[in-house]
């Protein structure tokens, strides 16, 4: 194993530390332990890394006797295993904290040139007439940027629906609702909005209201799918009312019927007529008779 000084000055040269503040020194580094290593590199025991003391900073270094080609796609995956390993044991979760930053070199032996591509990016595909970006970049749309004048001027429903997602109370939906419906949509994307309506904003604005806004801005003697689903679920939800009605009536005229029969029973009782010309009448069975029995 590379010692710390040897170490240092392996890094400050390989690394482009050396004349810089950033120039390590022997006591400004330790061994970045086994405890914190996934199974991945105590398997390989080439790895070497060490930790700056006072920073969040790690210097990996790769020995290989021979060509890998993937070489850039290995240093990501092993930057990505320090950090959340680090990251994990440390605890630090908080939006103040910074992630760490590992700095890689692969220390190459072998008898052959090393003709690897030095970063992910080089060995990425291409788009046409746009300029890379590092790997790790992403893009953000912060939606709060952007005025509502412009989201509705925006070509697609996305915008619209993100709109009318913003929307906090019923006042404002059903504002905002009439003006996306004002807005210049195609068929399609009227289709992605009034499918968004049925899901979600009925339940904010009720259905008799989305039918109603919606109405109110077709052309004339035109429907929409919005309107004629609606239609189509109210007729669904008024079967199934009608349905339900019929079985609680039924279960109510069931119970009504029973308890009139069993008035009757008990009047016979009262008139000490006879048991089995009771059984015999009304078909109950002796554990049936003797229930109501004990009710009188």
């Amino acid at each position: 194993m590379i010692d710390k000084k040897e170490a240092c000055l392996f890094i400050n040269d390989v690394a482009r530390l050396k004349g810089t503040k950033s120039e390590l020194k022997p006591e400004d580094i330790e061994l970045y332990t086994n405890r914190y290593i996934t199974k991945k590199f105590k398997d390989r025991e080439t790895d070497i890394i060490y930790k700056m003391k006072e920073k969040d900073v790690f210097f990996l270094i790769e020995h290989q006797s021979t060509v890998d080609y993937n070489m850039p796609r290995r240093i990501v995956e092993y930057k990505i295993e320090i950090i959340n390993q680090y990251i994990q044991n440390s605890k630090s979760s908080n939006k103040k904290y910074k992630t760490p930053l590992i700095k890689a070199i692969v220390l190459y032996t072998g008898r052959g040139k090393w003709k690897v591509k030095e970063s992910i990016e080089e060995t990425q595909e291409k788009l046409e007439d746009v300029t890379e970006e590092s790997f790790s970049k992403y893009k953000a749309l912060d939606v709060n940027k952007y005025e509502e004048k412009e989201m509705l001027e925006k070509e697609g429903a996305l915008y619209k629906i993100i709109l009318l997602d913003r929307a906090n109370n019923k006042e404002k939906t059903e504002q905002v609702y009439k003006k996306v419906l004002k807005s210049k949509l195609t068929k399609e994307e009227k289709a992605k909005i009034e499918e968004y309506a049925i899901n979600i904003l009925a339940e904010t604005l009720g259905e008799k209201k989305i039918e109603e806004i919606s109405k109110e801005y077709l052309k004339k003697g035109g429907k929409t799918m919005l309107a004629e689903t609606l239609k189509r679920e109210m007729r669904r939800d008024r079967r199934e009312a009608r349905k339900e009605g019929q079985k609680i009536g039924e279960e109510i005229g069931r119970k009504q019927v029973l308890e009139e029969k069993n008035q009757i029973i008990k009047e016979m009782l009262k008139s000490n007529i006879d048991i089995e010309l009771i059984k015999k009448c009304t078909r109950l069975t002796d554990k049936e008779l003797e229930k109501i029995k004990n009710e009188v």
